[in-house]
């Protein structure tokens, strides 16, 4: 538990000293809409979205199922459901 607590601790810090480094050119990108942070967080919701299914199938625990699902919806609320990728705008 105390590894779990430690890699978020930094993982936290990494993060918002990235506030620190880039001026905000460089942020605005970073942030954009489906920009790099945005396709990068989508695609770690789908991969807890499919790591939650797997350990769901092996224990059958609806904790799991449930946390798989919630995932998954904020995966797709990530990338809006497709909409920008099928329709771009005009």
């Amino acid at each position: 538990m105390k590894k779990i607590f430690n890699f978020f601790f930094i993982a936290f810090i990494v993060s918002y000293s990235v506030f620190f480094i880039f001026d905000n050119l460089m942020l605005k990108f970073l942030t954009q809409e489906d920009g790099v942070f945005e396709s990068f967080g989508a695609l770690c919701f789908l991969a807890s979205s499919v790591l939650l299914l797997n350990k769901y199938l092996r224990s059958k625990k609806l904790f799991f199922l449930l946390f798989c699902i919630a995932c998954f919806f904020a995966f797709g609320e990530e990338i809006s459901w497709g909409q920008r990728v099928v329709m771009p705008p005009l």
